[in-house]
């Protein structure tokens, strides 16, 4: 009886989170929408991911960040298998001059697929590279852009966003260390404590930080797709 009366508790609370995530998305929606953004919310990530399909015309030139929130979706194996010509950044054992070819062809790419470190309760992005590549990416070059942000990216404004960033985000330091195969942790001291301090190493992920606040003037077909469930860093 205990047992059942516990799990009872438990489905109401997850309905009562499933509620508290659709009043948030939706209202982040309305937020971009207002900037010019096309934005949609969807409760949860498989009816998203068919909607990404329907944005993305055949023969369409593909390029992806390294994105977790991706890959959680199923949305890569998808672009693999179904465009020819793809940028994907997230690739072990390849050279820094083939890196930079990719990085190039993103802006070059009909479509540029990613997620976005933060978005906050008035419709601003906000995200950090230490290349700069996605940034970039995101602002200027692709015909279309699709940026697609589960409810945990949701913040209450630009500072919240950027303490986002540098705390939770942050964990593409380990990223980057996997896909390296390198220990980082004498160069990036997050690694060591999980704090995030002014450092200067090379390998510092968190040197170049843009805020969106509208529809970049030469990328006016830009979706924001927010998901009712946690996605990504």
């Amino acid at each position: 009886m205990a047992e059942g009366k516990e799990a009872n508790l438990i489905s109401k609370i997850n309905g009562m989170r499933k509620v508290w995530n659709e009043i948030r998305g939706r209202h982040i929606v309305k937020s971009l929408e207002k900037r010019g953004f096309k934005s949609i919310f969807f409760e949860n990530s498989e009816d998203a991911k068919e909607y990404v399909k329907s944005l993305i015309p055949e023969g369409s030139t593909v390029g992806f960040g390294g994105s977790v929130t991706l890959r959680q979706m199923g949305l890569i194996d998808y672009f693999k298998a179904n465009y020819k010509d793809i940028h994907d950044n997230w690739q072990e054992n390849v050279s820094r001059e083939e890196n930079i070819r990719i990085w190039r062809g993103f802006q070059q790419a009909d479509v540029f697929v990613t997620s976005s470190n933060a978005v906050t309760m008035d419709g601003k992005l906000i995200n950090t590279d230490g290349t700069g590549n996605r940034v970039s990416s995101m602002i200027f070059g692709p015909r279309k852009v699709i940026v697609i942000v589960g409810v945990n990216k949701i913040v209450k404004d630009t500072n919240e966003g950027i303490d986002r960033v540098r705390h939770i985000a942050s964990l593409n330091s380990l990223r980057g260390s996997v896909l390296n195969h390198k220990d980082r942790q004498d160069t990036a001291p997050c690694l060591k404590d999980g704090v995030c301090r002014d450092c200067y190493p090379p390998q510092r992920i968190c040197k170049i930080t843009t805020i969106i606040e509208g529809v970049p003037n030469a990328t006016p077909d830009y979706h924001v797709i927010v998901i009712g469930e946690e996605l990504g860093y």
